[in-house]
């Protein structure tokens, strides 16, 4: 049983059986709470890590299917032929909407992260019906953890149907079972 002393009680004048309550904690209870923050952390950790691999790389994507829909929206909003492509002929750097003479209409920065951008064509070119010269598959990895990455890909056809897979252009190819 543990007794407080109070205010009123006079400092200093304690009777046999009272014991004060102990502050602070024992090694054995800050043992305990180390390795319950440990084994969290040890479970937590690596998911939180592949989170954040998720959202690099849905970013990336984003960021790509939103440049191919202004393209593809200018093209068929002016009546002319609409360019979109790399920013000095490196998708890691950006890339940049361009009307058929040459005027720079938009320039898209790439996403700071870890993905990667390769595209089957160097350039893509919506007409001014919405459609491209040439289908085109854009690849976007994130690098993973023990060596593996994870990937999507960015698949326009011919009719300039934007679409997004979960999948790598090779695998997409003449299968779009997995895109939406």
């Amino acid at each position: 049983m543990f007794f407080r002393l109070t205010r009123n009680s006079p400092a200093g004048k304690l009777m046999a059986g009272i014991v004060l309550p102990n502050k602070g904690v024992t090694f054995v209870e800050l043992m305990v709470s180390i390795t319950v923050l440990v084994v969290m952390l040890a479970v937590g950790v690596p998911g939180i890590l592949q989170m954040k691999r998720s959202n690099e790389l849905l970013t990336t994507v984003n960021a790509v299917v939103s440049a191919l829909t202004y393209a593809k929206g200018e093209a068929i909003k002016r009546g002319v032929s609409v360019k979109l492509a790399p920013v000095d002929g490196d998708w890691a750097k950006g890339w940049s909407v361009d009307l058929d003479g040459g005027e720079s209409l938009r320039e898209f920065k790439a996403p700071s992260s870890d993905a990667t951008v390769a595209a089957t064509q160097a350039s893509v070119v919506y007409r001014y019906m919405g459609n491209v010269t040439d289908a085109t598959c854009f690849d976007i990895h994130v690098p993973g953890g023990s060596g593996s990455n994870i990937e999507r890909s960015v698949d326009i056809n011919a009719m300039g149907r934007i679409l997004s897979c979960h999948a790598s252009c090779d695998d997409v190819a003449g299968d779009q079972s997995l895109c939406r």
